[in-house]
Parts: C-alpha cells; structure tokens; sequence
C-alpha cells in the first residue's frame, strides 16, 4: 500500500523528509504494527520519525469541523476535550487549548479569506479516567469530541453539575462522537504542529506507543 501511494504520487523514498505517526492510545496489536512499519522506513532512509497522540488527531479534527461551521466566532479561547472509548465507565482522555481564531487574510489566490491555525496547546496530558473523575477547566465555551454518545452525555452531565465550576449550556459549543479518524486527519495535525514549531521529531529507537493503562489492569 505506502508503495502504491508513493507511485501514485510520484515521490521516491529518497524524497520523504519525516515520518508521521499515530502512537495512540488505541489497539494494542494496531499501535505495535504501525510504530513498527513506520520505525523500518525510518530505519531504511536514514529518517526521523514524529509521533502524535491519537487523542490530539480528534482534537484536531473536531476544530477543524467547528471552524468550518456557521457558529464560528473570532478571538474566543476555546477548550477541546477529546476522548476515546475504554473500559466501561472509563475513557482516555486529553485537554487542549485553542487560543483563538487568526483572522489574518491570505491573499495568494487572488481573494482574501480568512486563514485557521489548528494548533492546541496541551493543558492536561493523555489520561485514563472514570467518567465521573474527569477535572476540566471550566473558564473557557468546550468542544467534545468522543467515542460512544452516552459516554459524553455523561460527562457533560458531570460538568453541569460540579458546584461553582458548573458550566450552562451555552458553554458547550460542539459535542459529537469521533468519526474515526484518518491519515489525512493525522497529517493536518502534524502540519499544525510543524509550523508552529511544537512538532518534536525523534531517532526510530525512541519511537514507543503511548500506553496508559497497566498491563495487568
């Protein structure tokens, strides 16, 4: 497959600067496939790899849908709370920060229009959790992105209902589940991450999944 699309595309080996990788957390058996086609080619051509977190993939992908939507508004912070499905009654979950809309134009078209930066800055690391033990902040409107309904529902119960830090309603922007994600999700990630200078890149031997829950547990 990465030969045929390399074909399709017209782009030898020689010519690739960095592989992209997702490090999870997700699928035991598919996380330790993927890390390890992505560390051979990495090893093959002398590249550096770049691992991102599934969880950041959602994220980004949940912003990118909001801001392309009617309900939109400029120069907000927003929080994107992604999660993925584990256990019963628990999730892995992440907390990101998006500082605001660029409103800048670009102009190489030929019209202006405004241009989107994706990147989020992470405020609470990859975590497992009860549904019931999630912490958010609760200064800034919520994206949420996760994996069953009843699983956010839940979660967005919890928030309403946390003593002061309570949220309304209203602060909850978008909540829908992940459509899974793809390639083409990981690289606009990836490309957020790179021009803002955020996207670390590192030998093949130091590439390793992200793991989080105890391997007995």
């Amino acid at each position: 497959m990465i030969d045929r699309l390399l074909k399709q595309a017209q782009i030898a080996q020689a010519e690739l600067n960095n592989i992209i990788c997702n490090i999870g957390p997700g699928s035991f058996v598919g996380l330790r496939i993927s890390l390890g086609v992505a560390q051979g080619i990495s090893y093959a051509n002398s590249l550096q790899l770049s691992g991102v977190s599934s969880l950041e993939v959602l994220a980004t992908q949940v912003l990118d849908s909001w801001l392309n939507s009617a309900t939109r508004q400029t120069g907000n912070k927003i929080g994107v709370l992604s999660m993925c499905d584990s256990k019963p009654g628990e999730v892995y979950w992440a907390y990101y920060l998006y500082a605001g809309l660029d409103d800048g134009l670009d102009n190489s078209a030929g019209e202006s229009q405004i241009v989107y930066s994706l990147n989020l800055q992470e405020v609470i690391p990859p975590s497992l959790s009860k549904l019931s033990e999630l912490q958010i902040p609760s200064q800034y409107p919520l994206l949420i992105i996760g994996g069953e309904r009843e699983n956010i529902d839940a979660v967005i119960s919890n928030l309403m209902s946390v003593g002061r830090t309570a949220r309304s309603t209203s602060q909850i922007l978008l909540s829908q589940q992940a459509d899974q994600s793809s390639a083409k999700d990981l690289l606009k990630t990836a490309i957020s991450k790179f021009l803002s200078g955020s996207l670390d890149s590192i030998s093949p031997a130091k590439l390793t999944p992200l793991y989080l829950r105890d391997a007995l547990s």
